[in-house]
């Protein structure tokens, strides 16, 4: 069966470059995309999602992942972690 959606995201403080989010859909269509440019103010990426997978992991591929994730406590995290100072990020 299919997986669960699984999103990252990391964004910058400061600007919006090297901000980074990570996706896993349920059929095992791996997403990433890193912010290369400058924002609008506010805005945190200047583009959509990318419209093709970079990958698709095999179904034996999305049990390790959701393993390692619900092993290591990754859905226990609250929704927004935020790190204060100059270069904080918030994942």
């Amino acid at each position: 069966g299919a997986g669960p959606e699984i999103e990252f995201r990391r964004i910058q403080a400061i600007s919006c470059r090297g901000n980074l989010r990570i996706r896993v859909a349920p059929c095992g269509a791996l997403f990433a995309y890193v912010e290369t440019r400058d924002c609008p103010r506010g805005e945190h990426w200047s583009a959509p999602w990318p419209g093709e997978p970079l990958r698709h992991l095999q179904h034996s591929e999305q049990q390790q992942l959701a393993e390692a994730l619900l092993g290591g406590g990754f859905f226990a995290l609250p929704g927004e972690i935020v790190t204060p100072g100059r270069d904080g990020f918030r994942d």
